[in-house]
């Protein structure tokens, strides 16, 4: 029984963590204050990375999870932490709207001067209705009381501004029911 109360006060934990930091980082951005520390790094490195740190989620729910990359080892001048969050983000929200049993796929391929990185899933989808609202602020769709996929609202919203602050672009393609396919370009 102690386990249980434990478990539950670190998972509100955890979640209030998250709520502070999408919102200073959302702050940061909004007073113009947010500043890159860009490096040489592994992007493939980095993804992989971020896979292992979300495999058991994924284990939980019995997701495969595949990458797809142009070469074993590609070094851009990016922020390391801000490109992790990025990744961490699009890999989160797959885990967490993909049912058991379901497929997220990453994909890095070289298009010459910039980089397109995509996360796939077999999710359910977004609705056309909803989809050019999904990078707002605040945005939950389809979301019920109680038990579930639980958020900010904040994630997708953050993660639009690091990739134009790297000069990127994203977009997301949706087949709602089916899944979703978030893609975003880094310049080289």
């Amino acid at each position: 029984m102690l386990k249980k109360y434990i478990d539950i006060i670190i998972g509100n934990t955890d979640r209030l963590f998250r709520l502070t930091n999408d919102l200073l980082d959302i702050s940061k951005i909004e007073a113009g204050k947010l500043e890159l520390k860009k490096i040489s790094t592994d992007i493939i490195k980095l993804v992989e990375d971020t896979i292992t740190i979300l495999k058991p989620k994924c284990d939980g729910k019995h997701i495969e999870i595949k990458t797809s990359f142009c070469v074993p080892k590609l070094d851009i001048y990016i922020d390391p932490d801000r490109i992790i969050q990025i990744f961490t983000n699009l890999i989160g929200n797959a885990v967490k709207f993909t049912p058991e049993s379901g497929q997220i796929t990453v994909k890095i391929d070289d298009k010459g001067g910039e980089l397109e990185c995509r996360v796939i899933d077999t999710g359910r989808g977004i609705s056309e209705d909803d989809i050019n609202k999904v990078f707002n602020k605040f945005q939950q769709f389809g979301r019920k009381p109680g038990e579930g996929a639980q958020g900010t609202g904040l994630g997708l919203a953050i993660t639009k501004e690091l990739i134009q602050a790297h000069n990127g672009d994203v977009r997301v393609e949706s087949d709602f029911g089916k899944g979703s396919e978030f893609i975003f370009t880094l310049p080289k």
